[in-house]
């Protein structure tokens, strides 16, 4: 049971005034995250991503949250919510918000500013990094697109991303034929372990047998 007396002080990046929340439902979702955030810890995203967080702790999935419904949705955000579970051991929260970034992509095009987040822990090959790379590499391949993606890498900077040409110039190679495809976020899922079973439960059920 939650004990709704143990609020926690949540500042975020770029906030003057803190947001309060249970620190139950903190661990519930990340021991890690609840003692960073009790030790008064900034939690350095934007506040799009903390309601993705908290409505992901509260119902521990993401199903329904879409860009067309939520205006704090978008694919940054989706972004800063997978590096953050990354960060804070939540593959779950992970996963839930690959599968909305990807069926994102049927919509619109890999922005910059999602690239950039992508790109901002210092962890090198990550799912998140591939999934957009091999997203951006198949709009390229794309007649239509080449000025936007010629302005997307170097008028908007991305050329100056370390790790991210590299990427880039492989994924153009291994994508090569694959133009307009549909990716299956499947394939850029994270290990989720399997759930901890609570053991005096399952004995106490064999001792009622």
């Amino acid at each position: 049971m939650i004990a709704f007396d143990a609020p926690v002080a949540v500042h975020l990046d770029g906030y003057l005034k803190p947001f309060f929340v249970n620190k139950a439902l903190l661990a519930s979702a990340s021991p890690e995250l609840a003692a960073h955030c009790s030790a008064g810890n900034e939690l350095l995203i934007s506040d799009k991503a903390f309601q993705i967080l908290i409505t992901w702790v509260l119902y521990h999935e993401l199903e329904g949250v879409e860009q067309s419904t939520y205006s704090w949705v978008d694919q940054t955000s989706l972004a800063e919510a997978w590096n953050m579970g990354a960060e804070y051991n939540i593959p779950a929260l992970q996963n839930a918000a690959m599968r909305i970034l990807v069926q994102s992509f049927k919509d619109e095009l890999v922005t910059v500013n999602t690239m950039e987040e992508a790109y901002v822990p210092d962890k090198r090959k990550t799912k998140l990094q591939e999934v957009l790379v091999t997203q951006l590499a198949r709009d390229s391949l794309n007649d239509r697109l080449v000025a936007w993606s010629r302005e997307f890498i170097t008028e908007r900077g991305m050329d100056k991303v370390p790790g991210f040409c590299l990427d880039f110039v492989m994924a153009l190679t291994s994508e090569s034929g694959r133009a307009g495809l549909t990716l299956d976020h499947n394939d850029y899922l994270v290990h989720e372990p399997p759930p901890v079973h609570d053991v005096s439960d399952s004995d106490e059920s064999l001792t009622d047998a």
